[in-house]
């Protein structure tokens, strides 16, 4: 975290961009070159290979001033207006179901949620979307759990490749990964997706267990269980935008 920190103040001090409040600066081992990308809902993340002398990372963010402008322009005219509050209604797609929600705010309330029937009671502190934020997550993860997980046992039947573990929680930047020791996660936020997309990430995810690559060996694969999925895959690359940032908030 140190680290972090002293990069990201080397920078702030020739780099005007590197002190928005939408911009953040990670260090990584992994990586082999220096990348932008947007991590819903509020960041623009730069990720640096270990190592890199800070001279070449302002260099990169000055030659990409106008798209971290534009990105978080973006993210300016997306998360401003309703989105940003708190919600009235959730909508579950994978259970063609919506549900009102209901706030009770006092000062010393035990954070809790409640369903009944289709009302979700929050209990929170304060009447702020921070504190609701919190509450609303772990009722989806909690959700998610029941839904998810059964469904991808009964998809993995079909596929013939078992996973060893499941893990739902919530990821802002993948809606599914699977590990070489046959670990699946799945993003908790997929409630919220129509089911045919939902159905095509457990499949994604399945088939890595067979080819841990994105190879034409692996997509063929794929197809056999899933023939739109090249549409599908574009139709959930799109869908970050479409996550209400509660979901999506730290």
């Amino acid at each position: 975290m140190s680290e972090q920190l002293s990069l990201l103040d080397s920078l702030s001090q020739t780099v005007p961009q590197a002190d928005s409040a939408h911009f953040v600066v990670r260090e990584s081992k992994r990586a082999r070159r220096l990348f932008l990308h947007v991590v819903p809902p509020l960041s623009v993340e730069l990720v640096v290979p270990k190592g890199t002398r800070v001279r070449t990372v302002e260099a990169f963010l000055n030659a990409n001033r106008k798209w971290i402008e534009r990105a978080n322009a973006e993210i300016d005219r997306t998360y401003n207006g309703e989105r940003s509050l708190m919600p009235q209604a959730i909508r579950i797609p994978t259970r063609s179901q919506q549900l009102g929600v209901c706030y009770r705010h006092k000062p010393e309330a035990h954070r809790h949620y409640k369903n009944s029937g289709d009302l979700l009671y929050v209990n929170c502190r304060q009447a702020n979307m921070a504190d609701s934020a919190k509450i609303l997550q772990k009722w989806l993860i909690s959700e998610a759990r029941r839904t998810l997980a059964p469904w991808l046992y009964r998809e993995a039947e079909k596929v013939g490749d078992v996973p060893k573990r499941v893990q739902v929680r919530l990821q802002r930047t993948r809606w599914g990964s699977c590990s070489g020791t046959g670990t699946i996660s799945l993003n908790a936020s997929l409630l919220l997706l129509d089911p045919a997309l939902v159905r095509y990430v457990m499949i994604h995810e399945l088939c890595h267990m067979r080819h841990m690559n994105h190879s034409a060996v692996y997509w063929r694969h794929v197809a056999r269980f899933e023939p739109s999925y090249r549409d599908l895959d574009r139709q959930l690359g799109k869908s970050w935008a479409d996550m209400p940032y509660w979901a999506l908030a730290k």
